[in-house]
């Protein structure tokens, strides 16, 4: 007979159960092509007692085959499939896993998060940099005007693709700095030989950018941290005069 379910047409056959297998079945309900993985269900019980695999069953005679639902490597897949866990090993060991559904499945599981960058303590500085056609050429440095220090910097021959936008984040001081761009050949990123360009986010405003210049360009921003004003000393106690 057919029923209509979610707008599909589910067909069900009912006939003799013909042999009972170690692990097989056989049966003369008419199947069709497609109907592998269907459940062969016992008509009196509604259990389900095996799964559809091979027709066989023509005009002439014979029957389809079916694997028996008790089958020791089906049933313990099915057994798998169905319980319930709350950690990995609940699932048998290596090759299974434990998934955010409480269900044990095959594999290795999904990665772990990634770890969560540190906090930085000083001022985050995102360079947002795309090259030129010949981005070897360019190369920059930051250096911390205040302690005259180099804190991050981008040798030529870091930049291999051209019309690429390159981001990235560090952390550094709480400084005034220095932007220094530079290009080998001398005609700057942009706009002859590519449209280059380059900017800079420091403690989430932006502060520098550009693109267009010759050999260099050189950019500054924030403001040495000036230190405490220390407390004014305290005035000695006048000694109390001495009685006559």
């Amino acid at each position: 007979r057919t029923a209509s379910v979610n707008s599909r047409s589910q067909k069900t056959h009912s006939g003799n159960l013909v042999r009972i297998a170690s692990t097989s079945l056989r049966y003369d309900p008419d199947t069709t092509g497609g109907n592998s993985g269907s459940p062969v269900v016992h008509r009196e019980t509604g259990n389900a007692i095996g799964i559809h695999t091979h027709g066989g069953c023509s005009a002439s005679g014979g029957s389809n085959q079916g694997t028996r639902i008790d089958r020791g490597d089906l049933s313990s897949h099915i057994e798998f499939l169905t319980k319930t866990c709350t950690q990995n090993s609940d699932c048998g060991g290596s090759g299974t896993y434990c998934d955010g559904n409480g269900k044990c499945q095959f594999g290795t599981g999904p990665p772990p998060a990634p770890t969560p960058p540190p906090a930085c303590n000083g001022k985050t500085l995102v360079m947002s940099l795309r090259t030129d056609n010949y981005p070897q050429e360019t190369s920059w440095s930051l250096t911390n005007i205040c302690t005259g220090q180099v804190e991050e910097s981008r040798d030529r021959g870091f930049y291999q693709t051209d019309g690429r936008t390159y981001v990235e984040t560090f952390c550094v001081p709480e400084a005034r700095y220095r932007l220094n761009m530079n290009d080998s050949y001398g005609d700057g990123m942009c706009c002859e030989w590519g449209n280059g360009a380059y900017s800079v986010d420091y403690g989430g405003q932006n502060v520098a950018s550009g693109g267009r210049f010759d050999r260099s360009e050189d950019k500054t921003f924030g403001s040495c941290q000036s230190q405490p004003t220390p407390p004014p000393p305290t005035p000695p106690t006048p000694t109390p005069p001495t009685p006559t």
